[in-house]
């Protein structure tokens, strides 16, 4: 999604690199998109994973959980569920990860 992102910001700006503050809204914006698509199967993945320490009868298989979910938690929301505190870490997270990977690259290309 980042490289996506940049390549339009860049071909809209028609600047050769990415200012700072670009880096990092480009970086907020692919962790949310990112967190938003991968939500449903880390939502299942994790239920699997913990079956085991809960009282409820364990799931079949993936199939098994994600329609147990559909029909007795609401439907579709229940794959989301986790997602705003998931993007509340993961959104700055990147942005900075991005932020500093532009001002590390500029300097490391500055200095040879």
């Amino acid at each position: 999604a980042f490289a996506a992102l940049e390549a339009r910001a860049l071909r809209a700006s028609g600047e050769e690199r990415l200012r700072p503050s670009e880096s990092v809204a480009i970086g907020m914006s692919s962790a949310v998109l990112a967190a938003t698509l991968t939500q449903p199967i880390d939502v299942v993945k994790t239920r699997l994973m913990t079956q085991a320490a809960s009282a409820l009868p364990p799931y079949a298989g993936v199939r098994d959980c994600a329609l147990t979910m559909l029909r007795t938690e609401g439907g579709p929301a229940a794959f989301y569920a986790g997602l705003p505190q998931r993007i509340l870490y993961a959104g700055p997270l990147w942005a900075l990860q991005f932020g500093l990977n532009v001002r590390l690259s500029q300097a490391l290309v500055e200095r040879r």
